[in-house]
């Protein structure tokens, strides 16, 4: 035959001829085989060649378990070859081989999800897990049990388990949390927040008050403290009424002033007159004794006159007499006064007089300034006018008891003012 490769060559070698050659060539030594020798099955297994009619069953393959032994071995239907963790290839059993596949047997790849979830729940104690069932456990609390709460009752009540609510007026001091000594409950802290134990110092500040402040000071020593300020002088009654009598925006030149008529500008009346004019000087220092002499024994009278100033109130007025003593004892003085307006008779009737009871001098010619006398009323009062002033002497009366001569040697007023000047 032509040169043909062996792969070329049919399987059962049935176009091989006894008179073919075949070259072989092995690590590089040629040998020629004829075809008589290919097909010569002794000289094939001698050679280690494998024959068709070693195949005597069908469904086998060659199979060698020991070295250089090769033996035919059926597989059986349904049957794989291979291997076993232990002993040799053989053939195995489908069970064998999803051992070596790590498959559990009757273990399919086409399951539905049906089929899934019905081979899992016929499990034992293991249940279809339903969506109305995972909503429901989605809205159980983490740990929940399956307890219900009662509601609250009592001073602190609770509906379905809602929110509690405590009852006006139960909780007593004693179930309040404690407190230290001196401390009263606020907040001085900035907002609104938790109530605080706040100290005496915090509360004062919150006040308003002062440390150490009392308010059982008694008047006298309220007064004390307030007038020891600086510039701070006590109001009594007295400088009240005062103040009270003083008109709003009034002149503080406008109160009491002084009228002085000297004892020798008085007449003697023609009528009971004084005894007239003394005139003589004093022996030791030369001074002059000058004014009107009152004799004892009667009444006996003077009179002088004077203008009323413009800014006389036209109110009662008060006098001061002076004059010297002849002897010891005391003076009956009276003074009267009439105020005489223009185009008015001048012979009008005196005012109502004021009388004092003075006590003369412990020697001869001594000066005596009697008291301020009572309130003596002008008659006919008014501002810028004429006065008719008399003076009288009553040494006839019981409490006259000098003896000798009294000389007047002036007479003061003093009257109120209701304008700051005369003009």
């Amino acid at each position: 035959m032509a040169n043909v490769k062996i792969s070329a060559m049919s399987a059962n070698l049935a176009d091989v001829t006894a008179t073919d050659e075949f070259g072989i060539n092995k690590a590089g030594v040629s040998k020629k085989v004829t075809g008589a020798e290919v097909v010569n099955a002794t000289l094939m297994a001698a050679a280690g060649g494998v024959m068709d009619t070693d195949f005597s069953s069908a469904n086998s393959i060659l199979l060698a378990t020991t070295a250089n032994t090769p033996v035919v071995h059926a597989i059986a239907a349904s049957r794989l070859f291979g291997r076993k963790a232990t002993g040799d290839a053989g053939s195995l059993t489908a069970a064998e081989v999803l051992v070596i596949l790590g498959i559990e047997a009757g273990s399919t790849a086409d399951q539905t999800n049906a089929e899934i979830k019905t081979a899992y729940e016929a499990n034992a104690d293991t249940n279809a897990f339903d969506d109305a069932e995972q909503s429901k456990l989605a809205g159980v609390a983490a740990s929940a049990n399956n307890y219900t709460h009662p509601n609250h009752s009592g001073d602190v009540t609770s509906v379905n388990d809602g929110a509690q609510t405590i009852a006006a007026g139960v909780v007593t001091l004693a179930k309040m949390a404690n407190v230290a000594t001196s401390r009263i409950f606020g907040r001085v802290t900035a907002a609104t927040g938790v109530p605080e134990a706040l100290t005496a110092a915090q509360v004062l500040t919150l006040l308003g008050v002062e440390t150490a402040a009392t308010a059982d000071q008694t008047d006298a020593e309220i007064k004390t403290a307030y007038e020891n300020n600086a510039d701070t002088n006590e109001f009594s009654d007295a400088e009240q009424t005062k103040l009270s009598g003083i008109a709003t925006s009034a002149d503080v030149s406008i109160g009491k002033k002084t009228l002085f008529i000297e004892g020798d500008h008085f007449v003697p009346t023609t009528t009971a007159g004084a005894s007239g004019i003394r005139s003589d000087e004093k022996p030791t220092n030369d001074i002059m004794a000058r004014g009107m002499d009152f004799a004892d024994g009667s009444t006996t009278k003077a009179q002088a006159r004077f203008y009323l100033p413009k800014s006389y109130d036209a109110a009662t007025i008060t006098y001061r007499l002076i004059w010297l003593n002849g002897t010891s004892g005391n003076v009956r003085w009276a003074v009267r006064i009439r105020s005489l307006s223009d185009d008015q008779s001048l012979d009008s009737p005196l005012g109502t007089a004021v009388i004092q009871d003075l006590v003369a001098g412990s020697a001869v010619d001594d000066v005596n300034i009697g008291a301020e006398s009572g309130a003596l009323t002008i008659a006919g009062a008014g501002g810028e006018e004429y006065a008719l002033l008399e003076v009288s002497r009553e040494g006839g009366h019981a409490n006259d008891t000098m003896s000798g001569t009294a000389t007047l040697i002036g007479i003061v007023f003093l009257y109120n003012t209701n304008a700051g000047t005369d003009a």
